[in-house]
């Protein structure tokens, strides 16, 4: 069954990936490194989840040591180490339009002047991580797969607090 976003096909990681690293400015809060892309990417997938029920990325986070990771872009970026990804010079956002663009921009606006280490102890402290780590000591490696369902409960809840 093929998944679907709003009437089209779910964006792959690298696409979401490209976005993100396109408002990029190195030297300066907005710089992405590996840790931090995982995070941006992780929390489009978490809100949007909260917001429509439904996934805007095609991919599994896992709960690593450090935070929730997508294993396909953590094989495609892991070569910058801890490092800052360079901006792209060329980045083909054409899928990245509509519902999921202004989704995508507000997870920018509120993650994209945060820290890699702000975003990872941030993820540490919520409900889907910690629940997926469970019985992990802190620096035990884990491939656990985050639930979208906790995803989804949890930051949907958040959503109604802010409300309130």
């Amino acid at each position: 069954m093929e998944q679907q976003l709003a009437g089209q096909n779910l964006l792959n990681p690298s696409e979401v990936a490209s976005y993100f690293l396109s408002k990029s400015e190195p030297g300066s809060p907005t710089e992405i490194t590996p840790l931090k892309l995982q995070k941006l990417v992780y929390y489009a997938q978490a809100w949007h989840l909260a917001l429509t029920d439904g996934e805007i990325v095609d991919c599994d986070f896992e709960a690593w040591i450090h935070g929730p990771v997508c294993r396909e872009l953590y094989s495609e970026y892991r070569h910058h180490g801890f490092d800052v990804i360079p901006k792209p010079l060329f980045s083909d956002n054409t899928r990245v339009n509509g519902k999921s663009k202004q989704l995508l921009d507000k997870v920018w606006n509120l993650y994209g002047d945060k820290s890699p280490k702000h975003l990872e102890q941030l993820t540490h402290r919520e409900k889907p991580w910690k629940e997926a780590r469970k019985g992990k000591e802190p620096h035990e490696r884990a491939s656990n797969n985050i639930s979208n369902d906790t995803m989804r409960e949890y930051y949907r809840k958040l959503l109604q607090k802010v409300a309130k």
